[in-house]
């Protein structure tokens, strides 16, 4: 993030650092970055003269938590990863913009990850795209993550939603695919916690 200050005079500037970075770093124009604390407000204060440049770098890294049943939800940074899941809307009642649509999945959406046991991070792959007019449609995605999985037959709906996802880890025979995940927020099916392949 790069910020100008246009501005002559002593007085403060705070930052906002967020919790998720790892290693964040400020730098004022050519001097030298420096380690900043995360989760905090950073405050300069200082003569300010003309235009500043201050760079604050935010390294984001893959997280893999562990959720209900040991399934695994991965986030990366401030966002949080869903799979691709293709969509059908069926209109119910009412007329736009006021109506009832029910969703249906138009592509598998019962899969359970392949993920490395002592890094588990390292199993996705993340690929950044340029930022569309609206930054929450799947069809113009800012960012999103590959990873491999298998076909899980035995997760199925349930209430017209997915069950809950099994004990993990679990075992699968299915083709080893690709998968594509998105931001939470662009998804509209969303399944965030994975099952987990046994190793």
């Amino acid at each position: 993030v790069q910020v100008t200050i246009t501005a002559d005079g002593e007085f403060p500037v705070a930052f906002r650092i967020p919790g998720w970075s790892q290693n964040a770093t400020l730098q004022i124009g050519e001097e030298t970055a420096v380690p900043v604390e995360t989760g905090a407000f950073h405050t300069l204060f200082r003569v300010w003269h003309g235009n500043t440049t201050v760079i604050l770098r935010f390294p984001m890294t893959a997280k893999v938590e562990r959720r209900f049943n040991n399934s695994a939800a991965v986030s990366r940074g401030p966002l949080v990863y869903s799979l691709h899941i293709g969509a059908e809307w069926k209109h119910l009642l009412g007329e736009s913009p006021h109506s009832d649509f029910e969703v249906l999945p138009t592509t598998p959406w019962n899969y359970a990850l392949e993920l490395d046991g002592a890094a588990p991070e390292s199993s996705f792959r993340f690929e950044e795209l340029p930022v569309g007019d609206n930054p929450f449609d799947p069809a113009t995605l800012p960012v999103r993550a590959f990873v491999k999985g298998r076909l899980l037959p035995g997760w199925d709906i349930e209430h017209n939603v997915a069950a809950p996802p099994p004990q993990s880890p679990v075992i699968s025979t299915e083709p080893l695919t690709e998968l594509e995940l998105i931001p939470y927020g662009c998804a509209k099916l969303r399944v965030t916690e994975f099952p987990v392949l046994a190793e």
